[in-house]
């Protein structure tokens, strides 16, 4: 289990001596221990949230619910519970701070109390049986839906985003002199992106759930767990990469209806399109035969 520990820097010794008090088991995230010197401070924290961490620990005095990085962290803890569909972040009281807790939108979440500066052990071990509860909750879930359902959701998601992917793509195949003249190519265009759009904001968001569900269920085969992080890891990227650049050409085309270029001009940006284009085709057809073989392999390990 790994935990990332939110907190305001003066607070760092008594948090660093509550997580030391943890099973060994649990490891932790500490900025200065996991970022390297010269490191991007949000990129960091973003990827250490969305990725890989179990649980956000939120240790909260006046201090930390005054730290705008405090109160980002948490925020993008709650953005992925809400992906993840369970409970991600914990709240630590350092200080009496009850009164405040709406203000990072947790005012009806159960906390733990730790005021007492001199009882860190018992903090150390009131986190650890709540961690415990969570993760005893997490396997129930997991038992309850069954390695056939979280396969199929999956595979049912990944398919209708591939889908609205290729057809997005196909929509741009026209020429840039077409989708600026041809009203019925341009509308389908808005059509396809918009219908991608849709599947995206649903899909994406839940690749995180998808992930830790499958290799939950499927612990024992860790060849098969890493291989569903990097295809997670490769949707992800494809998503912010290859699909996006695709936005290129709708700039493409905004521009030469604003003001229409000369020959020279069009054949180049029909240049810079089909090669937009030919980079999402390969890496859609290089996920796909990635994600085929393993939701086959999966599914082989059905018990």
């Amino acid at each position: 289990m790994h935990l990332f520990l939110s907190h305001q820097s003066c607070s760092k010794p008594r948090v660093r001596r509550i997580a030391e008090g943890l099973p060994p088991h649990v490891s932790w995230w500490l900025d200065q221990d996991e970022m390297p010197p010269g490191s991007v401070f949000p990129r960091h924290i973003e990827e250490a949230i969305a990725q890989k961490c179990d649980f956000l620990i939120a240790f909260l005095d006046e201090r930390a619910l005054d730290s705008e990085w405090v109160r980002r962290e948490i925020a993008l803890g709650l953005r992925r519970e809400a992906d993840l569909q369970r409970t991600f972040v914990i709240p630590v009281l350092l200080q009496d701070v009850r009164a405040r807790l709406h203000e990072l939108d947790l005012a009806e979440r159960l906390y733990l109390p730790g005021w007492e500066e001199d009882d860190d052990a018992r903090l150390a071990q009131a986190l650890s049986a709540q961690l415990f509860a969570l993760a005893s909750r997490i396997i129930e879930g997991l038992r309850g839906l069954g390695r056939r359902g979280m396969l199929d959701a999956f595979a049912a998601e990944l398919t209708a985003w591939k889908q609205a992917a290729f057809q997005w793509r196909a929509s741009l195949g026209n020429s840039i002199a077409v989708l600026t003249t041809n009203q019925a190519a341009f509308d389908h265009v808005h059509e396809s992106v918009a219908a991608y759009n849709r599947v995206a904001d649903v899909f994406i968001p839940r690749l995180a759930l998808h992930r830790d569900r499958i290799t939950a269920a499927w612990a024992s085969y860790r060849g098969l767990c890493e291989d569903t992080r990097e295809l997670v890891g490769r949707i992800e990227q494809v998503y912010r990469g290859e699909m996006y650049r695709l936005n290129e050409i709708h700039e493409l085309v905004h521009a030469a209806l604003v003001a229409p270029p000369d020959a020279g001009a069009v054949a180049a940006a029909d240049a810079r399109r089909r090669a937009i284009l030919a980079e999402a085709g390969a890496a859609l057809d290089q996920l796909s035969e990635r994600a085929t073989r393993l939701l086959a392999a999966l599914e082989r390990e059905i018990a």
